[in-house]
């Protein structure tokens, strides 16, 4: 098509002069809309939800809004203009695949605050394009042919003045007018509540709004937050610290494991990506992770500690584990509330006389921690620039290199000390781990995501193993507690590798949240306690577990609570899922109807949707709270609160 108009308008000025300027005055905007409009249907194809009945019309006015840059600009440049409307939208369109892919949402404006680590995260962004995607191309490719064979003006031809701005005018009312039907939509969505408030079903809105609709919508909420913030309602944040008073008042005070490790030095690993099902599992009869299988049983494991990570992923995990809150519904805590004000665990040590560190072997700015750390409580932090070159296995140094030179740092901090240890590791898609550490025998599965991921599982093991005996050689280990927890879940496929590995004989739609899970372990001095907790929780209960085996008190601003037996909690899951009082209610997901659906938690069969209406309500007021302490800023109001 635009091959024939460039054709069309390069004849039709041979014989009428004028035409040059008539043909850049209307095509560029005809095309650019037409060219979004495309965009937006490709994109709909390509996610798989068809436009609802009449919303074509709705998503082209949407289109129209984006012409009207291109009828704004001189008649010369609406080419390049329509141009690069056409690559913006293109390459936004892209980015909303791969998000929607692995977040289920469309790209937030939120997110653009961490839009530089995206160069960190390239094997991942690269694993998740398909080659269907390429249907959005065409869109740039012929703005490229537009810009190339548009005719050129002859300004000695060009019509009388004022025909010149009676056709501007014109073209700008034209599509000014096409533009009222999204425009009122828009202002509709923005001032009703339940739709403003929608974060977590972008995917069934794709439908009923379009791709542009939505983005345009999420852009019009963040400037009226910008333009409108508003101090919290009084009854909402009065209705928050109620809740924050009754879950302390609920949390267990002193009763099995308190106090066990009273005085003990703290060190925390989080290990990228190391997700539950890792623990005890065996390929070709050969443990994965023999090391943590011995913690396992001659230390306390928390077999049942749900991923609440949610955009922030890593961020997401290290952020609740410290500060036992939930993550932000949309975006990254790192980035669109580093400026509050926060009591994590590494402040809570420190007002009980605990030396902090942090260490990553990584940039010092990835996900803000060099900015957020210091808010968290640690005295001091260990980045790449401090910890010094050698051997590297994906982003970074290798975890084997990093625990092995945090021993000399950890036996020179005054003691009792909390250090806290972010593995670099490898994380999805696993297709970078190096030839020389695969040591397992993986038959079938050689160079599959799964084996590499396996093989960078029994790695992280050995070197935590070799981690351990370093602190016992120095002395520190018999007054030390070691704590590991995995990040969030890995992001494989439940493809039929897994399941044959797992033992589970076919796929259905509980098993995503079944197994997402990381492991909990601890290894207290002298083996004071062992054995399994199967107490189902979250990464919000880890700090204030810790807190509860040091004999400490687990302050009021802390959602999540100590993991001791027939605690009876629910877990809420970022996207409104929750775990429960013996049942799984999963709020979307492949063959999840909308609504959601329920099940029980022990055989995963189907139970009826009214069985996990309570669990879904209390995971729904939590999630709410939590995101109410973010958004005002409340956790200092919380911290100073009475029981």
């Amino acid at each position: 098509m635009t091959l024939a108009l460039a054709v069309a308008g390069r004849l039709a000025v041979r014989r009428w002069p004028e035409a040059g300027w008539w043909w850049r005055a209307f095509v560029p905007v005809a095309w650019s809309w037409a060219a979004v409009q495309l965009v937006t249907v490709a994109f709909s194809e390509l996610v798989g939800r068809q436009l609802w009945s009449g919303v074509p019309w709705l998503a082209a006015s949407a289109s129209a809004l984006l012409a009207v840059p291109v009828a704004l600009v001189p008649v010369r440049a609406r080419t390049w203009v329509a141009l690069a409307v056409a690559t913006l939208v293109t390459v936004t369109a892209a980015g909303d695949l791969l998000y929607l892919r692995w977040f289920g949402n469309l790209v937030p404006v939120e997110a653009l605050a961490a839009a530089r680590q995206l160069g960190q995260a390239e094997g991942s962004v690269r694993s998740l394009f398909v080659g269907t995607d390429a249907w959005l191309a065409p869109a740039v490719l012929a703005g490229v042919l537009l810009v190339l064979v548009a005719p050129r003006i002859r300004w000695e031809a060009r019509p009388p003045r004022w025909g010149r701005s009676l056709v501007v005018g014109a073209t700008l009312l034209g599509v000014g007018l096409a533009t009222l039907p999204a425009v009122g939509a828009l202002r509709r969505a923005l001032r009703e509540p339940a739709t403003a408030r929608q974060v977590f079903s972008q995917q069934q809105l794709l439908g009923q709004w379009g791709v542009v609709n939505l983005h345009l919508l999420d852009v019009g909420r963040a400037l009226e937050r910008t333009l409108h913030h508003e101090q919290l309602p009084p009854q909402r944040v009065a209705q928050v610290q109620e809740l924050f008073r009754r879950r302390a008042a609920a949390a267990p005070a002193e009763g099995p494991g308190w106090a066990a490790a009273r005085g003990c030095n703290l060190v925390l690993v989080q290990a990228e990506s190391l997700q539950q099902w890792v623990i005890g599992a065996h390929l070709g009869g050969v443990e994965i992770t023999p090391f943590l299988n011995s913690i396992a049983a001659r230390g306390l494991y928390f077999s049942r500690v749900f991923d609440q990570t949610a955009e922030g992923r890593s961020s997401d995990g290290e952020f609740v584990a410290l500060n036992s809150l939930l993550p932000l519904p949309r975006g990254a805590v790192a980035f669109l509330r580093a400026g509050n004000r926060f009591h994590a665990l590494p402040a809570v040590l420190r007002e009980h006389g605990y030396a902090t560190l942090s260490a990553h072997a990584f940039e010092r700015g990835f996900w803000n921690r060099a900015t957020l750390h210091p808010r968290y409580g640690f005295g001091r932090s260990l980045f790449d620039q401090e910890l010094g070159g050698g051997e590297m296995i994906g982003w970074g140094l290798a975890d084997g290199v990093f625990l092995e030179r945090m021993v000399p740092h950890l036996g020179t901090l005054p003691q009792p000390f909390f250090a806290f240890l972010i593995t670099l590791g490898l994380h999805h898609p696993f297709d970078q781990f190096p030839p020389r550490h695969r040591v397992l025998e993986v038959g079938d599965l050689a160079g599959t995501p799964l084996a590499n991921y396996i093989h960078s599982m029994h790695y992280l093991d050995g070197q935590l193993q070799r981690f351990v005996t370093a602190l016992e050689a120095a002395g520190l280990l018999d007054h030390t507690v070691v704590a590991v927890y995995g990040d969030h879940e890995s992001g494989l496929n439940l493809d039929a590798n897994l399941l044959r590995l797992l033992g589970i004989g076919e796929w259905n739609p509980v098993l995503p949240l079944q197994l997402r899970r990381v492991p909990l372990l601890v290894l207290l001095p002298g083996a004071s306690l062992t054995g399994e907790v199967r107490e189902v929780g979250g990464h919000v209960d880890i700090a204030p577990t810790l807190l509860h085996l040091l004999g400490l008190p687990r302050p009021a601003n802390f959602l999540g609570s100590a993991l001791e037996p027939a605690r009876n909690a629910v877990v809420a899951i970022p996207g409104g899922s929750a775990v429960g009082r013996g049942v799984i209610f999963a709020a979307r997901g492949a063959g999840i109807p909308d609504g959601g659906a329920c099940f029980s938690y022990e055989d995963g069969h189907v139970r009826p949707l009214d069985a996990c209406r309570g669990v879904a309500e209390e995971a729904r007021a939590l999630l709410e709270a939590s995101a109410t302490v973010l958004e005002g800023d409340l956790v200092p109001l919380l911290a100073n609160q009475g029981p």
